[in-house]
């Protein structure tokens, strides 16, 4: 049984490949650190950490970036010798796409730096294609051509590269605009090559409530490509805005060793309007029928949060939830000071400040429903500090500490809750949230402020493309806060 979704807690943009007996899957991150993680898996049911592909911000600028900048929708491919990734790094307020290609021999042990493609070679979503006589390809996502007909806002291209410099040599060829006329967005290409025809699945309609994903084939890799007539092959937008799995779609194909196909995809969980965890991983099965288009979830049509699937009666654990951290490596912010206690050095800057890296050290928020209980102790120098449920740089609710005055409140100023607390010693904190509402507890010392279902969650939690971290911060010139759960 395979328990959806296979990655809880933003993992949005999915790409996977597999290689022997194992299926190595990677997602976005944006401008979070460490950068785009990677799973395996034999079973497709328990997936396992590898090193992430872009560790830190030596290697990539994310100075500028806001939280839903950064690294975008990746593509993974195996060349017969090496994993090759694609990504692109986005800065939406200057519109620069830094498309970059990393290698691995084996992911278990790393990925290379960077290596750059020119910026003209097109926008958003590249993904390798290593066709049978060992050409190296990239479609990805660009700007429309002027004067084609179709209307839709973006298009899908290709370019060969050089297999050793991954520099484009030919190109761009214009594969395809989307199956509708005027569609928003054709983005998140992937090209197969099944049965003599080239198969070009892409995602359509946005990545919120329309989006869907649709495909065309052609004989000739650089086209003409027709549109299957049953597109959109797999989407939820006809199900409704009550629906609780929404905006399904930007989708990877891949066969299994015993010849079974599947796809992984994106979508969210959605609870009484609730879109606190963003967008997470999802797997469905997909059969052909002969050399004919494929199906998704065939006799259902639909993502279901269980699939059948030999093995794994019960829900494997989920990986590990990792430190996260925006612009910048949480390594970077933290350190052990001759202490059990993980420490979190304070920062003058402000979470909107987007040219530097606050401190600020999250996890993703998995559930609908959770409670999190964390003690800091303040060091000389920090003027304020607390936790938080962040989800971008505009949207998030703190429970903090400043000079002796505790507050509840979200990036809008709002106050859901306030009262005086000593200003030094320990302070444990706790936020207990449900689709609805936000709950906080404090105490320090003797004193104990309460404020149940303080803060409505349609206040602050509107995730953009990240989802909802959970997240120690602390601000000042020096010091820090020790942080660990009592």
């Amino acid at each position: 049984m395979i328990f959806n979704p296979v990655l809880r807690g933003f993992h949005p943009d999915p790409s996977w490949v597999r290689v022997g007996e194992w299926t190595y899957l990677v997602t976005s991150t944006f401008a979070w650190l460490p950068g785009l993680p990677v799973y395996r898996s034999r079973d497709l049911c328990q997936w396992d950490p590898l090193p992430p592909v872009i560790p830190d911000n030596t290697v990539l600028d994310f100075r500028g970036l806001a939280c839903d900048d950064g690294l975008y929708a990746p593509g993974i491919r195996h060349d017969g010798r090496r994993f090759l990734l694609t990504c692109t790094l986005v800065d939406r307020r200057k519109q620069r796409f830094v498309n970059f290609v990393c290698t691995s021999v084996d992911p278990a042990e790393g990925w290379s730096r960077p290596v750059l493609l020119p910026e003209s070679i097109g926008r958003i979503d590249p993904t390798p294609f290593v066709d049978e006589d060992g050409s190296l390809w990239l479609v990805l996502n660009d700007l429309p051509v002027a004067e084609h007909a179709h209307g839709g806002t973006r298009s899908i291209q290709l370019w060969k590269l050089d297999t050793e410099t991954f520099q484009p040599i030919k190109g761009p060829y214009l594969l395809w605009h989307g199956s509708m006329v005027g569609a928003a967005t054709a983005e998140a290409p992937r090209l197969f090559r099944k049965d003599g025809w080239y198969w070009l699945m892409i995602a359509e309609g946005g990545t919120g409530p329309n989006h869907s994903v649709t495909m065309a084939r052609s004989r000739e890799i650089t086209g003409p490509y027709a549109s299957c007539p049953a597109n959109p092959l797999l989407t939820h937008r006809h199900l409704g805005r009550r629906e609780p799995i929404q905006c399904v779609g930007h989708a990877d194909l891949m066969q299994r060793a015993d010849g079974s196909w599947w796809a992984c995809c994106l979508a969210e969980r959605r609870v009484e309007g609730c879109r606190l965890l963003g967008r997470e991983t999802w797997l469905l099965p997909v059969a052909w029928e002969g050399s004919d288009w494929p199906l998704f979830a065939p006799g259902q049509g639909r993502l279901s949060s269980t699939v059948d699937f030999p093995g794994n009666p019960s829900a494997p654990p989920q990986p590990k939830n990792q430190w996260l951290s925006l612009r910048t490596a949480p390594e970077s912010l933290t350190e052990e000071v001759h202490s059990e206690k993980p420490f979190l050095r304070a920062q003058p800057h402000a979470w909107d400040d987007t040219e530097q890296a606050p401190a600020l050290i999250g996890q993703r928020i998995r559930e609908h429903e959770g409670r999190w209980r964390v003690e800091l102790t303040p060091e000389a120098g920090v003027t304020a500090y607390g936790i938080a449920i962040f989800c971008n740089d505009q949207e998030w609710l703190s429970l903090g500490i400043s000079g002796g005055k505790l507050s509840l409140m979200n990036a809008k100023g709002n106050l859901f809750g306030s009262g005086d607390i000593p200003p030094s010693g320990p302070a444990v904190m706790e936020l207990l949230w449900n689709p609805v509402s936000v709950s906080a507890r404090v105490r320090v010392g003797d004193i104990q402020l309460s404020f149940p279902d303080a803060a409505p969650m349609n206040g602050f939690a509107h995730p953009g493309f990240a989802g909802g971290v959970l997240a120690v911060w602390a601000r000042g010139t020096e010091g820090g806060v020790f942080y660990s759960s009592p």
